[in-house]
């Protein structure tokens, strides 16, 4: 399985192996080009046939993860006499015209019953084709397209268990402390969140969901931004990785002895066949190839 990951101009891959010990990686890597825009038609051709060579592999099955930039989220509120489905389409024939209808496929994720909401991420369909028609090039399979830390979520799940607490949170460093966070409960959605934050103050650029859970995180981080290594009180685990941008925090808050803070990366985890693991913090963006293992026993 080789699983590809898009953050912003850069793509992480990771091929993996099902052996009697669980997932094996065989290779990972990066691979970014500044002479060809995503833009041209054969970019995502020439995207895989460049990583393809690297790794030597014939008629490969893959997972994609697009960089969440890439997607526009919306939300909307359900109510029980109407299907999710009429209610995200109405709402959208509201608020929309007919070419962003056509220009974009809607997925919808229901949030955890008390919030009666649905998360909305809209994915262009011009992106969707070039895939598809990189695959068709190739006769390669591609097995799943998902997003940006929801990918990573479900990494957590698979090589770390993270189902077996009763809340937890994904959070995702990027450049410039533009952050996105996920808050689960009991496996529901509760939250949704992209920040951007400093030192004496945080603005929520899109937040989905429960805002309270997602304040109390933003508490727990300015306690550990003055010094204080108790554990979060947040969620009853916080998994972390580095997106985009330099991994100087991400290890600081790694290694600052703060019991429920673990570094999200499948590397941690995963047994690799011949292959130095290389540094965890600068090689965490793989955590986005988590899609790659849903429903993989690690």
């Amino acid at each position: 399985m080789l699983a590809i990951a898009q953050i912003s101009d850069s793509f992480y891959y990771l091929h993996w192996i099902p052996s009697d010990r669980g997932p094996l990686v065989t290779q990972f890597g990066e691979v970014s080009f500044s002479n060809i825009s995503q833009k041209e038609p054969d970019y995502y051709s020439y995207l895989i046939q460049s990583i393809l060579q690297k790794l030597q592999l014939e008629l490969p099955v893959f997972t994609f993860t697009l960089d969440s930039s890439e997607v526009l989220f919306s939300q909307t509120n359900t109510h029980p006499e109407f299907s999710s489905e009429e209610l995200v389409h109405w709402q959208l024939k509201q608020s929309t015209d007919q070419q962003f209808l056509d220009s974009y496929r809607v997925l919808s994720y229901s949030l955890t019953d008390q919030e009666n909401i649905l998360l909305n991420i809209h994915i262009p369909n011009t992106k969707i084709q070039s895939i598809d028609q990189a695959m068709k090039k190739i006769y390669g399979e591609m097995r799943s397209i998902c997003v940006g830390i929801f990918s990573a979520e479900i990494g957590a799940r698979s090589w770390m268990n993270a189902g077996k607490y009763g809340s937890y949170i994904i959070w995702r460093m990027g450049k410039y402390n533009s952050d996105q966070l996920l808050y689960v409960k009991n496996n529901e959605l509760v939250a949704y969140c992209h920040s951007k934050r400093s030192i004496n103050s945080l603005k929520k650029m899109t937040l989905i969901g429960d805002e309270k859970v997602v304040d109390v995180f933003f508490e727990d981080l300015n306690n550990f931004h003055s010094g204080s290594t108790d554990p979060f009180k947040s969620a009853e685990m916080v998994y972390v990785y580095q997106g985009e941008g330099k991994s100087t925090e991400l290890k600081k808050i790694c290694e600052s002895g703060i019991d429920n803070i673990r570094l999200l990366n499948p590397l941690s985890v995963l047994k690799c066949e011949e292959v130095s693991k290389g540094n965890l913090y600068l090689n965490s963006q793989l955590a986005e190839t988590g899609v790659s293992f849903r429903g993989i026993d690690v």
